[in-house]
């Protein structure tokens, strides 16, 4: 397995992964151009933390994506919100009861570009996947890993992730086991309990 920075090459094979990993979630639902769109805009920001795990035939079976000073990349996200919202119409109008959970997404991307503790210094881990033929061999404790050094590499003070609370116990128990540890846990206006987690890079500096 080869771990390597991603580049925009990649992401169909990204959308693939994501599709397979996040199925009935909410950006899987809004389809492919979505999914497209937005890892577009996602590689395009100028201090993105993305990475692939490939097979023997250079093949992406795995990623992660963050983002170091997400506050800066909300903003940013912001200035494509045009392109966002053409890429997920068709989906919409397909599925409009989709809409709903598209506006409290946006809310929450709108606190998370005010949110002081979202400031420079801070990353943010957006997804990690891996396919279900993939699982199972570390390959998203690489990932991680590797996410982890380049944010260390950036001189982060901490990494930040949220995730679901209920009915998601095999990755909280991932999390948990690579050192982060829960920081809050909260309702969205749609009803979806989530938990915030926090690694400490300073902390990981010290330890062997």
């Amino acid at each position: 397995m080869i771990i390597r920075e991603a580049s925009a090459t990649d992401i169909p094979d990204i959308v693939d992964v994501h599709i397979q990993a996040f199925q009935g979630f909410l950006m899987t639902r809004l389809g492919k151009n979505f999914l497209k769109t937005y890892y577009e805009v996602a590689l395009s920001y100028d201090n993105v933390l993305a990475f692939v795990a490939c097979n023997e035939n250079n093949k992406p079976v795995g990623f992660v994506v963050g983002y170091y000073d997400p506050r800066s990349f909300y903003s940013y996200f912001s200035t494509k919100k045009k392109r966002i919202a053409w890429s997920m119409a068709g989906a919409l109008l397909r599925n409009p009861f989709l809409l709903p959970r598209v506006l409290a997404s946006k809310t929450q991307a709108d606190t998370s570009s005010r949110d002081e503790d979202y400031s420079q210094g801070v990353v943010e881990l957006a997804s990690v996947a891996v396919i279900p033929e993939a699982g199972g061999k570390g390959t998203g404790k690489k990932l991680l890993q590797n996410f982890i050094e380049k944010s260390i590499e950036k001189k982060a003070n901490a990494i930040f992730l949220t995730t679901d609370l209920v009915g998601n116990d095999a990755t909280l128990k991932f999390y948990e086991k690579n050192r982060f540890t829960p920081r809050r846990d909260f309702i969205t206006p749609t009803n979806r309990k989530m938990r915030q987690y926090e690694l400490t890079l300073k902390k990981v500096n010290m330890e062997p």
